[in-house]
């Protein structure tokens, strides 16, 4: 069986199958993002003491990174992210 496309027929085909690729993509990720919304695999960040309070409270204003974070018994990155 000898098959010969046209440049136009190629091309067609062509943007046909990445369009079908496209959409397994856009479902296979809509999948995994419902998956992961329903899921509890993400660690909650550390309950703190009242905000005022808290690491980022005017009490330790000054305070370094790391004695913050023995003081809250977290890391220091996470007290990082809570003073961005």
């Amino acid at each position: 069986m000898n098959l010969e496309l046209t440049d136009e027929e190629t091309e067609a085909l062509a943007a046909l199958l990445a369009d079908v690729e496209r959409d397994l993509i856009r479902t296979r990720t809509a999948e995994g993002r419902s998956r992961a919304k329903e899921s509890t695999w993400a660690a909650p960040l550390p309950s703190l003491p009242n905000t005022r309070r808290g690491p980022t409270g005017v009490a330790h204003r000054g305070t370094a990174l790391d004695a913050l974070a023995r003081i809250y018994n977290v890391s220091r990155a996470t007290i990082s992210r809570l003073n961005a």
